[in-house]
Protein backbone atom coordinates (compact mmCIF):
# COMPACT_ATOMS: atom_id res chain seq x y z
CA UNK A 1 0.00 0.00 0.00
CA UNK A 2 1.39 3.36 -1.04
CA UNK A 3 1.97 5.90 1.68
CA UNK A 4 0.56 9.30 0.93
CA UNK A 5 2.77 12.23 1.93
CA UNK A 6 1.48 14.03 4.95
CA UNK A 7 0.33 17.55 4.31
CA UNK A 8 1.89 20.22 6.45
CA UNK A 9 -0.34 22.24 8.71
CA UNK A 10 -0.86 25.81 7.57
CA UNK A 11 1.49 28.27 9.23
CA UNK A 12 -0.09 30.61 11.71
CA UNK A 13 1.80 33.66 12.89
CA UNK A 14 1.98 33.54 16.67
CA UNK A 15 0.41 36.05 18.91
CA UNK A 16 1.65 37.37 22.21
CA UNK A 17 0.93 34.10 23.98
CA UNK A 18 3.26 32.22 21.62
CA UNK A 19 6.34 34.30 22.28
CA UNK A 20 9.27 32.54 23.90
CA UNK A 21 9.31 34.88 26.86
CA UNK A 22 7.57 37.92 28.29
CA UNK A 23 7.82 41.07 26.25
CA UNK A 24 10.36 43.61 27.41
CA UNK A 25 9.22 46.23 24.91
CA UNK A 26 5.89 47.89 25.38
CA UNK A 27 3.81 48.32 22.27
CA UNK A 28 0.37 49.70 21.41
CA UNK A 29 -2.59 48.34 23.31
CA UNK A 30 -5.91 47.19 22.00
CA UNK A 31 -8.91 46.41 24.22
CA UNK A 32 -11.26 43.60 23.25
CA UNK A 33 -15.00 44.22 23.83
CA UNK A 34 -15.80 43.86 27.48
CA UNK A 35 -12.22 43.16 28.47
CA UNK A 36 -9.34 45.13 29.86
CA UNK A 37 -6.56 46.43 27.70
CA UNK A 38 -3.87 43.80 26.95
CA UNK A 39 -0.56 44.85 25.42
CA UNK A 40 0.09 43.58 21.92
CA UNK A 41 3.59 42.45 21.00
CA UNK A 42 5.97 45.00 19.58
CA UNK A 43 6.17 44.68 15.75
CA UNK A 44 9.77 43.51 16.00
CA UNK A 45 8.83 40.85 18.53
CA UNK A 46 5.98 39.65 16.31
CA UNK A 47 8.30 39.55 13.30
CA UNK A 48 10.96 37.50 15.08
CA UNK A 49 8.38 35.13 16.52
CA UNK A 50 6.82 34.69 13.09
CA UNK A 51 10.16 33.83 11.51
CA UNK A 52 10.88 31.34 14.29
CA UNK A 53 7.48 29.70 13.85
CA UNK A 54 7.77 29.54 10.06
CA UNK A 55 11.21 27.93 10.15
CA UNK A 56 10.19 25.53 12.87
CA UNK A 57 7.10 24.37 10.99
CA UNK A 58 9.02 22.93 8.00
CA UNK A 59 11.43 20.00 8.12
CA UNK A 60 14.72 20.32 6.26
CA UNK A 61 14.00 16.95 4.68
CA UNK A 62 11.10 18.59 2.81
CA UNK A 63 13.59 20.03 0.28
CA UNK A 64 14.11 16.53 -1.10
CA UNK A 65 10.57 16.50 -2.45
CA UNK A 66 11.13 19.44 -4.80
CA UNK A 67 12.41 19.56 -8.36
CA UNK A 68 15.79 21.17 -8.96
CA UNK A 69 14.43 24.35 -10.65
CA UNK A 70 12.11 24.95 -7.71
CA UNK A 71 14.95 24.37 -5.24
CA UNK A 72 17.14 26.89 -7.05
CA UNK A 73 14.41 29.54 -7.12
CA UNK A 74 13.53 29.00 -3.47
CA UNK A 75 17.19 29.12 -2.51
CA UNK A 76 17.49 32.56 -4.12
CA UNK A 77 14.40 33.76 -2.27
CA UNK A 78 15.69 32.32 0.99
CA UNK A 79 19.01 34.10 0.44
CA UNK A 80 17.16 37.39 0.13
CA UNK A 81 15.29 36.61 3.35
CA UNK A 82 18.64 35.90 5.05
CA UNK A 83 19.91 39.31 3.97
CA UNK A 84 16.76 40.92 5.32
CA UNK A 85 17.44 39.21 8.63
CA UNK A 86 21.03 40.52 8.50
CA UNK A 87 19.69 44.04 7.97
CA UNK A 88 17.51 43.69 11.07
CA UNK A 89 20.50 42.35 13.03
CA UNK A 90 22.48 45.39 11.89
CA UNK A 91 19.68 47.67 13.13
CA UNK A 92 19.65 45.86 16.48
CA UNK A 93 23.43 46.13 16.83
CA UNK A 94 23.25 49.84 15.98
CA UNK A 95 20.68 50.45 18.74
CA UNK A 96 22.85 48.66 21.31
CA UNK A 97 25.97 50.49 20.13
CA UNK A 98 24.25 53.89 20.33
CA UNK A 99 22.89 53.12 23.80
CA UNK A 100 26.30 52.06 25.10
CA UNK A 101 24.88 48.78 26.33
CA UNK A 102 28.15 46.88 26.00
CA UNK A 103 29.99 49.29 28.30
CA UNK A 104 27.16 49.22 30.82
CA UNK A 105 27.25 45.41 30.85
CA UNK A 106 31.04 45.29 31.16
CA UNK A 107 31.60 43.87 27.66
CA UNK A 108 34.57 44.89 25.53
CA UNK A 109 32.38 45.72 22.54
CA UNK A 110 28.89 45.33 21.19
CA UNK A 111 30.12 42.35 19.20
CA UNK A 112 31.43 40.71 22.38
CA UNK A 113 28.10 41.35 24.07
CA UNK A 114 26.13 39.79 21.22
CA UNK A 115 28.56 36.91 20.90
CA UNK A 116 28.07 36.09 24.57
CA UNK A 117 24.30 35.92 23.98
CA UNK A 118 24.65 33.46 21.10
CA UNK A 119 27.45 31.74 19.24
CA UNK A 120 30.41 33.07 21.20
CA UNK A 121 31.81 34.88 18.16
CA UNK A 122 32.16 38.66 18.52
CA UNK A 123 33.25 39.25 14.94
CA UNK A 124 29.83 39.24 13.28
CA UNK A 125 28.39 41.69 15.80
CA UNK A 126 31.34 44.05 15.40
CA UNK A 127 31.12 43.79 11.61
CA UNK A 128 27.44 44.70 11.71
CA UNK A 129 28.21 47.68 13.95
CA UNK A 130 30.85 48.85 11.47
CA UNK A 131 28.50 48.33 8.54
CA UNK A 132 25.76 50.36 10.21
CA UNK A 133 28.23 53.11 11.03
CA UNK A 134 29.55 53.16 7.44
CA UNK A 135 26.08 53.42 5.92
CA UNK A 136 25.15 56.15 8.37
CA UNK A 137 28.30 58.19 7.68
CA UNK A 138 27.80 57.73 3.93
CA UNK A 139 24.18 58.90 4.22
CA UNK A 140 23.36 55.82 2.14
CA UNK A 141 19.67 55.56 2.96
CA UNK A 142 18.76 53.96 -0.38
CA UNK A 143 21.49 51.35 0.08
CA UNK A 144 20.25 50.52 3.56
CA UNK A 145 16.70 50.21 2.25
CA UNK A 146 17.83 47.89 -0.55
CA UNK A 147 19.74 45.81 2.00
CA UNK A 148 16.69 45.63 4.25
CA UNK A 149 14.53 44.55 1.31
CA UNK A 150 16.93 41.73 0.39
CA UNK A 151 17.78 43.34 -2.95
CA UNK A 152 21.52 43.43 -2.23
CA UNK A 153 23.75 41.41 0.06
CA UNK A 154 25.48 42.60 3.20
CA UNK A 155 28.82 42.51 1.36
CA UNK A 156 27.43 44.65 -1.48
CA UNK A 157 25.97 47.10 1.02
CA UNK A 158 29.36 47.39 2.67
CA UNK A 159 31.14 48.05 -0.61
CA UNK A 160 28.63 50.68 -1.73
CA UNK A 161 28.62 52.34 1.69
CA UNK A 162 32.40 52.65 1.72
CA UNK A 163 32.44 54.05 -1.83
CA UNK A 164 29.90 56.71 -0.89
CA UNK A 165 31.66 57.53 2.37
CA UNK A 166 34.92 58.14 0.53
CA UNK A 167 33.47 60.46 -2.11
CA UNK A 168 35.27 63.81 -2.46
CA UNK A 169 34.27 66.46 0.04
CA UNK A 170 32.87 68.80 -2.61
CA UNK A 171 30.19 66.33 -3.79
CA UNK A 172 26.66 67.72 -3.59
CA UNK A 173 23.68 65.72 -2.23
CA UNK A 174 22.36 65.38 -5.77
CA UNK A 175 25.68 64.00 -7.01
CA UNK A 176 25.84 61.59 -4.08
CA UNK A 177 22.36 60.36 -4.89
CA UNK A 178 23.28 59.86 -8.55
CA UNK A 179 26.34 57.84 -7.55
CA UNK A 180 24.32 55.69 -5.15
CA UNK A 181 21.60 55.04 -7.73
CA UNK A 182 24.22 53.98 -10.29
CA UNK A 183 25.95 51.61 -7.89
CA UNK A 184 22.68 50.02 -6.76
CA UNK A 185 21.64 49.53 -10.35
CA UNK A 186 24.89 47.80 -11.30
CA UNK A 187 25.47 45.78 -8.11
CA UNK A 188 23.38 42.85 -9.33
CA UNK A 189 25.53 42.36 -12.46
CA UNK A 190 29.00 42.79 -10.97
CA UNK A 191 31.28 40.81 -8.71
CA UNK A 192 32.42 42.52 -5.52
CA UNK A 193 35.82 43.20 -7.07
CA UNK A 194 34.24 44.79 -10.13
CA UNK A 195 31.89 46.79 -7.93
CA UNK A 196 34.87 48.18 -6.00
CA UNK A 197 36.64 49.03 -9.25
CA UNK A 198 33.49 50.75 -10.48
CA UNK A 199 33.45 52.74 -7.29
CA UNK A 200 36.95 54.05 -7.94
CA UNK A 201 35.59 55.86 -11.00
CA UNK A 202 32.06 56.58 -9.80
CA UNK A 203 32.68 60.30 -10.03
CA UNK A 204 32.34 60.02 -13.80
CA UNK A 205 28.60 60.01 -13.08
CA UNK A 206 28.74 63.66 -12.09
CA UNK A 207 32.15 65.06 -13.10
CA UNK A 208 32.33 67.22 -16.18
CA UNK A 209 35.48 65.75 -17.75
CA UNK A 210 37.29 62.39 -17.79
CA UNK A 211 40.39 64.18 -16.48
CA UNK A 212 38.53 65.09 -13.29
CA UNK A 213 37.46 61.48 -12.85
CA UNK A 214 41.05 60.35 -13.41
CA UNK A 215 42.22 62.69 -10.65
CA UNK A 216 39.53 61.41 -8.26
CA UNK A 217 40.45 57.80 -9.01
CA UNK A 218 44.13 58.47 -8.43
CA UNK A 219 43.42 59.94 -5.00
CA UNK A 220 41.23 57.00 -4.04
CA UNK A 221 43.72 54.36 -5.17
CA UNK A 222 46.70 56.18 -3.62
CA UNK A 223 44.86 56.37 -0.30
CA UNK A 224 44.08 52.65 -0.47
CA UNK A 225 47.70 51.79 -1.29
CA UNK A 226 48.95 53.78 1.71
CA UNK A 227 46.47 52.03 3.98
CA UNK A 228 47.37 48.61 2.59
CA UNK A 229 51.01 49.34 3.29
CA UNK A 230 50.27 50.27 6.89
CA UNK A 231 48.23 47.09 7.40
CA UNK A 232 50.93 44.78 6.05
CA UNK A 233 51.95 42.17 8.64
CA UNK A 234 53.55 38.73 8.77
CA UNK A 235 53.97 36.16 11.51
CA UNK A 236 55.29 32.64 11.80
CA UNK A 237 56.06 30.25 14.62
CA UNK A 238 57.55 26.79 14.96
CA UNK A 239 55.06 24.10 15.96
CA UNK A 240 57.56 21.60 17.31
CA UNK A 241 56.16 18.97 14.93
CA UNK A 242 58.60 19.55 12.10
CA UNK A 243 56.56 22.42 10.64
CA UNK A 244 56.04 26.16 10.86
CA UNK A 245 52.69 27.92 10.98
CA UNK A 246 52.08 31.50 9.93
CA UNK A 247 49.88 34.10 8.38
CA UNK A 248 50.16 37.42 6.62
CA UNK A 249 48.34 40.48 5.39
CA UNK A 250 49.87 42.01 2.27
CA UNK A 251 48.77 44.55 -0.35
CA UNK A 252 46.65 43.25 -3.20
CA UNK A 253 49.35 43.58 -5.86
CA UNK A 254 51.84 41.43 -3.94
CA UNK A 255 49.04 39.01 -3.11
CA UNK A 256 48.17 38.66 -6.78
CA UNK A 257 51.82 38.12 -7.68
CA UNK A 258 52.21 35.44 -5.01
CA UNK A 259 49.01 33.65 -5.96
CA UNK A 260 49.95 33.70 -9.65
CA UNK A 261 53.34 32.16 -8.89
CA UNK A 262 51.87 29.49 -6.59
CA UNK A 263 49.12 28.61 -9.04
CA UNK A 264 51.73 28.21 -11.76
CA UNK A 265 53.87 25.93 -9.59
CA UNK A 266 50.85 23.97 -8.30
CA UNK A 267 49.43 23.40 -11.78
CA UNK A 268 48.13 19.84 -12.33
CA UNK A 269 50.56 19.55 -15.23
CA UNK A 270 53.50 19.87 -12.86
CA UNK A 271 54.48 16.66 -11.06
CA UNK A 272 57.66 17.62 -9.24
CA UNK A 273 55.75 18.31 -6.02
CA UNK A 274 54.24 14.84 -5.78
CA UNK A 275 56.50 11.79 -5.68
CA UNK A 276 54.42 9.03 -4.08
CA UNK A 277 51.55 6.85 -5.10
CA UNK A 278 48.43 6.50 -2.91
CA UNK A 279 50.02 3.46 -1.29
CA UNK A 280 53.14 5.39 -0.39
CA UNK A 281 55.45 3.83 -2.97
CA UNK A 282 57.91 6.02 -4.86
CA UNK A 283 57.10 7.27 -8.30
CA UNK A 284 54.24 5.62 -10.13
CA UNK A 285 51.85 6.88 -12.77
CA UNK A 286 49.45 8.51 -10.36
CA UNK A 287 50.94 12.00 -10.34
CA UNK A 288 49.21 15.34 -9.84
CA UNK A 289 45.98 15.48 -11.76
CA UNK A 290 45.84 11.70 -12.04
CA UNK A 291 43.74 9.28 -10.05
CA UNK A 292 46.37 8.95 -7.32
CA UNK A 293 46.70 12.66 -6.57
CA UNK A 294 44.45 13.15 -3.57
CA UNK A 295 46.05 16.39 -2.36
CA UNK A 296 43.72 19.26 -1.59
CA UNK A 297 44.20 22.63 -3.26
CA UNK A 298 45.63 24.14 -0.01
CA UNK A 299 48.12 21.26 0.15
CA UNK A 300 49.19 21.91 -3.43
CA UNK A 301 49.64 25.61 -2.70
CA UNK A 302 51.58 24.82 0.47
CA UNK A 303 53.98 22.56 -1.39
CA UNK A 304 54.25 25.14 -4.16
CA UNK A 305 55.12 27.75 -1.51
CA UNK A 306 57.94 25.51 -0.28
CA UNK A 307 59.23 25.15 -3.85
CA UNK A 308 59.09 28.93 -4.26
CA UNK A 309 61.13 29.46 -1.09
CA UNK A 310 63.75 26.95 -2.20
CA UNK A 311 64.17 28.62 -5.60
CA UNK A 312 64.17 32.27 -4.50
CA UNK A 313 67.49 33.96 -5.43
CA UNK A 314 69.26 35.44 -2.41
CA UNK A 315 72.07 37.44 -3.99
CA UNK A 316 70.01 40.63 -4.10
CA UNK A 317 69.04 40.82 -0.42
CA UNK A 318 70.40 43.54 1.84
CA UNK A 319 72.87 42.19 4.37
CA UNK A 320 71.20 43.57 7.50
CA UNK A 321 73.56 43.54 10.44
CA UNK A 322 76.07 41.64 8.36
CA UNK A 323 73.76 38.66 7.98
CA UNK A 324 72.97 37.23 4.56
CA UNK A 325 69.81 35.49 3.37
CA UNK A 326 71.57 32.14 3.40
CA UNK A 327 71.04 29.04 5.54
CA UNK A 328 74.30 27.19 6.08
CA UNK A 329 74.38 23.46 6.75
CA UNK A 330 77.33 21.67 8.34
CA UNK A 331 78.01 17.98 7.87
CA UNK A 332 80.98 15.73 7.38
CA UNK A 333 82.33 14.94 3.95
CA UNK A 334 81.66 11.25 4.63
CA UNK A 335 77.96 11.87 5.34
CA UNK A 336 77.57 14.00 2.24
CA UNK A 337 79.13 11.27 0.11
CA UNK A 338 77.12 8.39 1.56
CA UNK A 339 73.85 10.27 1.97
CA UNK A 340 73.35 8.94 5.49
CA UNK A 341 73.21 10.70 8.84
CA UNK A 342 72.26 14.29 9.62
CA UNK A 343 73.68 17.77 9.47
CA UNK A 344 72.85 21.01 11.28
CA UNK A 345 71.64 24.33 9.87
CA UNK A 346 72.85 27.69 11.11
CA UNK A 347 69.52 28.03 12.93
CA UNK A 348 69.99 24.76 14.82
CA UNK A 349 67.68 22.51 12.78
CA UNK A 350 68.75 18.97 12.01
CA UNK A 351 68.31 17.73 8.42
CA UNK A 352 69.00 14.35 6.90
CA UNK A 353 72.01 14.10 4.62
CA UNK A 354 69.66 13.18 1.77
CA UNK A 355 67.67 16.37 2.25
CA UNK A 356 70.88 18.41 2.38
CA UNK A 357 72.11 16.85 -0.85
CA UNK A 358 68.83 17.78 -2.55
CA UNK A 359 69.02 21.37 -1.31
CA UNK A 360 72.73 21.87 -1.87
CA UNK A 361 72.25 22.99 -5.47
CA UNK A 362 69.95 25.92 -4.58
CA UNK A 363 71.09 29.37 -3.63
CA UNK A 364 69.51 29.24 -0.18
CA UNK A 365 71.59 26.35 1.17
CA UNK A 366 75.37 26.65 1.55
CA UNK A 367 76.88 23.29 2.50
CA UNK A 368 79.87 23.58 4.83
CA UNK A 369 81.75 20.30 4.48
CA UNK A 370 84.56 19.65 6.95
CA UNK A 371 87.23 16.97 6.56
CA UNK A 372 89.57 18.08 9.33
CA UNK A 373 91.37 20.69 7.23
CA UNK A 374 91.43 24.38 8.15
CA UNK A 375 89.41 26.81 6.04
CA UNK A 376 91.16 29.92 4.61
CA UNK A 377 88.91 32.37 6.45
CA UNK A 378 91.45 34.48 8.34
CA UNK A 379 92.24 38.03 7.22
CA UNK A 380 94.32 39.33 10.12
CA UNK A 381 94.26 43.12 10.22
CA UNK A 382 93.89 43.56 6.46
CA UNK A 383 90.07 43.85 6.71
CA UNK A 384 87.94 45.58 9.30
CA UNK A 385 84.64 43.82 8.56
CA UNK A 386 84.07 40.10 8.60
CA UNK A 387 83.62 38.62 5.16
CA UNK A 388 80.49 36.89 3.93
CA UNK A 389 81.89 33.41 4.48
CA UNK A 390 83.33 34.35 7.87
CA UNK A 391 79.87 35.55 8.94
CA UNK A 392 78.34 32.30 7.75
CA UNK A 393 80.93 30.25 9.63
CA UNK A 394 80.48 32.26 12.85
CA UNK A 395 76.73 32.05 12.53
CA UNK A 396 76.94 28.29 12.10
CA UNK A 397 78.85 28.05 15.35
CA UNK A 398 76.81 30.52 17.44
CA UNK A 399 73.35 29.91 15.86
CA UNK A 400 72.22 33.37 16.99
CA UNK A 401 73.22 35.86 19.67
CA UNK A 402 75.91 34.16 21.76
CA UNK A 403 75.11 36.14 24.93
CA UNK A 404 73.80 33.88 27.74
CA UNK A 405 70.01 33.85 27.85
CA UNK A 406 69.44 35.56 24.48
CA UNK A 407 67.26 33.87 21.86
CA UNK A 408 67.73 36.26 18.93
CA UNK A 409 68.23 34.35 15.63
CA UNK A 410 71.18 34.85 13.26
CA UNK A 411 69.27 37.22 11.00
CA UNK A 412 68.92 39.72 13.86
CA UNK A 413 72.59 39.74 14.83
CA UNK A 414 75.78 41.66 14.21
CA UNK A 415 79.42 40.53 14.38
CA UNK A 416 81.78 41.60 17.12
CA UNK A 417 85.57 41.40 17.49
CA UNK A 418 85.93 39.39 20.69
CA UNK A 419 89.58 40.43 21.17
CA UNK A 420 91.02 43.87 20.65
CA UNK A 421 89.00 46.18 18.38
CA UNK A 422 90.22 46.34 14.80
CA UNK A 423 91.18 50.00 15.32
CA UNK A 424 93.73 48.94 17.95
CA UNK A 425 95.21 46.03 16.03
CA UNK A 426 92.53 43.38 16.54
CA UNK A 427 92.43 40.71 13.87
CA UNK A 428 89.41 39.96 11.71
CA UNK A 429 89.72 36.19 12.02
CA UNK A 430 87.18 33.43 12.31
CA UNK A 431 88.31 32.48 15.82
CA UNK A 432 87.77 36.02 17.13
CA UNK A 433 84.33 36.80 15.79
CA UNK A 434 81.19 36.55 17.92
CA UNK A 435 77.57 36.90 16.84
CA UNK A 436 75.60 39.37 19.02
CA UNK A 437 72.21 41.05 18.75
CA UNK A 438 72.24 44.85 18.68
CA UNK A 439 71.26 45.16 22.36
CA UNK A 440 74.00 42.88 23.65
CA UNK A 441 76.54 44.29 21.18
CA UNK A 442 76.05 47.71 22.78
CA UNK A 443 76.09 46.15 26.25
CA UNK A 444 79.43 44.44 25.62
CA UNK A 445 81.00 47.74 24.52
CA UNK A 446 79.41 49.93 27.18
CA UNK A 447 80.08 47.67 30.18
CA UNK A 448 83.32 46.02 28.96
CA UNK A 449 82.30 42.40 29.29
CA UNK A 450 85.05 39.79 28.81
CA UNK A 451 84.78 37.10 26.13
CA UNK A 452 86.72 33.87 25.69
CA UNK A 453 86.39 30.75 23.54
CA UNK A 454 86.20 27.48 25.44
CA UNK A 455 89.30 25.40 24.68
CA UNK A 456 87.23 22.25 24.27
CA UNK A 457 84.57 23.18 21.72
CA UNK A 458 85.34 26.78 20.77
CA UNK A 459 81.97 28.12 22.02
CA UNK A 460 82.17 31.76 23.20
CA UNK A 461 81.77 32.37 26.92
CA UNK A 462 81.15 35.67 28.74
CA UNK A 463 82.10 37.18 32.09
CA UNK A 464 80.44 40.26 33.52
CA UNK A 465 82.60 43.19 34.70
CA UNK A 466 83.98 42.30 38.13
CA UNK A 467 82.57 38.77 37.86
CA UNK A 468 84.41 35.52 38.56
CA UNK A 469 82.42 32.97 36.52
CA UNK A 470 82.14 32.37 32.82
CA UNK A 471 78.75 31.66 31.21
CA UNK A 472 77.63 30.66 27.73
CA UNK A 473 74.35 30.62 25.82
CA UNK A 474 72.68 27.33 26.69
CA UNK A 475 70.85 26.81 23.40
CA UNK A 476 70.99 23.18 22.37
CA UNK A 477 73.76 22.41 19.90
CA UNK A 478 73.55 18.95 18.40
CA UNK A 479 76.71 17.43 16.88
CA UNK A 480 77.76 19.69 14.04
CA UNK A 481 80.53 17.70 12.33
CA UNK A 482 82.74 20.77 12.23
CA UNK A 483 85.93 18.76 12.05
CA UNK A 484 88.16 21.22 13.88
CA UNK A 485 86.92 23.88 16.29
CA UNK A 486 88.17 27.46 16.08
CA UNK A 487 91.54 28.00 17.71
CA UNK A 488 90.84 28.28 21.45
CA UNK A 489 91.84 31.55 23.03
CA UNK A 490 91.28 33.49 26.20
CA UNK A 491 90.35 36.97 24.99
CA UNK A 492 89.85 39.87 27.38
CA UNK A 493 87.87 42.85 26.14
CA UNK A 494 89.62 46.14 27.04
Amino acid sequence: MAVQPQEEAPMVLPGASQLAGPSQISGPTQAAPGQGADPLPHPVEAMVAGVEAALGAVSRQAWAGLEAPAVRALYARLSRVAEQVSAHKMAAARVLETAGTAKAEGAASTGSLLGADFGGDRREGDELVRLGDTLQQARADATEDAFGAGQITRAQAGVIGKILKDLPQDVTPEEREAAETTLLGQAGTMSLRDLRARGDRISEVFRATPEQTDADEEQIVARRERRARSLTTFWMRETGEGTYQGGFTIPTVQGELLKTILDAVASPRRNHLHTTTPTGGPGGSDGPGGPGDDRSYPQKLGQAFCALIEHTPTDGFVQSGGSTAVVAVSLSQEKLATGTGCGTTSTGIRLTAGQIRRLACTQQILPQVFDGKSLPLDHGTLRRLFSKHQRIGIGQRDQGCAMPGCDRPPGWCEFHHAGNPWSTGGETNLDQGVMLCAFHHHLIHDQHWQIRFHPGDGIPEFRAPGGTTWARNTRYRPPRDLGVAPTPALLNHP
